[in-house]
């Protein structure tokens, strides 16, 4: 498309396409935010330290983030840790456990982007008015 050109489907709705894929985006790094400095503060954390609190501060944005099926990781949180750490070697369970840690919010940022596809191939045009 030429500079000055207008889409085919008004520039009233390609704005609102591209405003829908702008609050996408942010969702997106939001999520990967949190995501990777939950990451960095669990490894980051010596064993013997105890418990670490900072860890708060990307867990609760990311099961607010999840929900509504961070609601399931939070409610069996203890029965999934036991059957991740009964069943499979260690390291595959810790990877298991942030899995489930940070899987609701990436599920729901999918989601989000096929919502946004969904809608925007959908949505029609704006008729131009008779004049």
């Amino acid at each position: 498309m030429e500079a000055g050109e207008e889409s085919a489907v008004g520039p009233a709705v390609s704005r609102r396409r591209l405003r829908g894929w702008a609050l996408w985006r942010v969702h997106l790094v939001v999520v990967v935010v949190l995501i990777a400095g939950g990451i960095a503060l669990v490894e980051g954390t010596p064993e013997d330290h105890g418990v670490n609190f900072a860890i708060v501060f990307t867990a609760l944005p990311l099961w607010v983030l999840g929900l509504p099926w961070s609601v399931l990781q939070v409610v069996f949180t203890y029965a999934l840790e036991d059957f991740l750490f009964a069943h499979l070697p260690a390291p595959v369970a810790y990877v298991g456990l942030y899995v489930l840690a940070d899987g609701p919010a990436l599920v729901n940022v999918v989601i989000h982007a096929v919502v946004l596809a969904v809608v925007n191939r959908h949505r029609r045009p704006a008729r131009p008015a008779d004049g």
